[in-house]
């Protein structure tokens, strides 16, 4: 008798540690959410092996085995395009109820936060433009990267659309307004900023100079005039490519007015010669008369030369004598 019972308590013994070993079936549940609404095909994994995707409803519930006190970690996850969606996790320990039994139920909300994005690429004829501004209705977004992107997570946008804007110095500025999706990339293709430069001159008996005062105006809208050496320079912030139609405006000078067509885009030169609608004179003195024959005394001669040369040249109206103090002060400026 005493034996036959000491074999049942050890069968039964052993059939109590083949049932620890061997685990208890409980029910997980997890409820997965992404801004307030049902996250359906969220990947759940248990304990770092796939455990099943989310329902349409979000839900996902299954049963796992597990001993009591064993810790288990949840993790759940979800990839949508255009979104950055952070996983949910959590950890949990197989609990025995007051009756001793173990729990056989573990439901958990998974709340997913989300943000959405957009990226901004930004190049010149293909290549990457870095350090590019990047704002959106006026507010700074920051500067492009190396390889010419800039990626930025938002949680809303206006309905109604945005207003993005992309510019760097020695580029024309670029604008766009327009709706923007999760997860959109806009190519935004940037030209050198067009520079105009205009030269006005003159060459007057052999003489080139610039022209001063000559009105600049590009499609009829005046921009301002050249300077002492005949140079305008106009910097163009628009669309680059844009064709448009340059005038000069001078005064006095042939021709009086002018106009061009030109392509604002890059370096653009534009240079006129202009002639003096009234030619000066010509202005010739005779300042001293000199001798090759040095050691010579030859103020008889020049005198007699300088009497000569005057009344020959005098009697043409268009000489006339002028004082010596005059002369020399003339000469000098020259």
């Amino acid at each position: 008798m005493i034996r036959h019972g000491v074999r049942y308590g050890i069968a039964a013994a052993a059939a109590l540690l083949l049932a620890a070993c061997s685990g208890q079936q409980v029910q997980l549940e997890i409820k997965a959410r992404m801004e307030g609404q049902p996250a359906a095909g969220a990947t759940v994994t248990v304990d770092g092996k796939e455990f099943g995707v989310t329902d349409g409803t979000g839900v996902l519930a299954k049963p796992i085995t597990r001993n009591a006190g064993a810790e288990v970690e949840v993790l759940v996850s979800k990839e949508l395009s255009g979104h950055h969606i952070k996983p949910w996790k959590t950890t949990f320990l197989i609990k025995l109820g007051k009756d001793g039994k173990v729990v056989e139920r573990y439901a958990f909300e998974a709340d997913l936060p989300v943000t959405r994005y957009f990226t901004v690429a930004v190049n010149e004829g293909g290549t990457p433009v870095t350090d590019a501004t990047v704002k959106l209705n006026d507010k700074e977004l920051g500067k492009t990267d190396a390889k010419g992107e800039l990626v930025h997570e938002y949680t809303t946008l206006p309905p109604k659309g945005v207003t993005l804007t992309v510019s760097k110095s020695g580029y024309a500025a670029w604008q766009k307004s327009a709706s923007v999706q999760a997860g959109e990339r806009l190519q935004v293709a940037l030209a050198r900023r067009a520079v105009l430069t205009v030269t006005a001159s003159s060459d007057e008996y052999g003489v080139r100079a610039g022209v001063p005062g000559v009105a600049v105006s590009i499609d009829g809208r005046p921009l301002g005039k050249t300077d002492d050496r005949g140079n305008y320079t106009y910097t163009y912030d628009g669309a680059p490519g844009r064709k448009a139609q340059v005038a000069l405006s001078a005064p006095g000078y042939l021709p009086a007015e002018w106009k061009t067509a030109v392509v604002l885009e890059g370096q653009v030169s534009v240079q006129r010669a202009f002639a003096p609608a009234t030619p000066r004179p010509i202005r010739v003195g005779v300042h001293r008369f000199v001798g090759n024959t040095p050691g010579a005394d030859l103020k008889d001669v020049a005198s007699q030369a300088e009497s000569a040369v005057a009344t020959h040249l005098f009697k043409a109206s268009v000489f006339r004598e002028v004082p010596v103090a005059d002369l020399e002060s003339e000469v000098k400026r020259l």
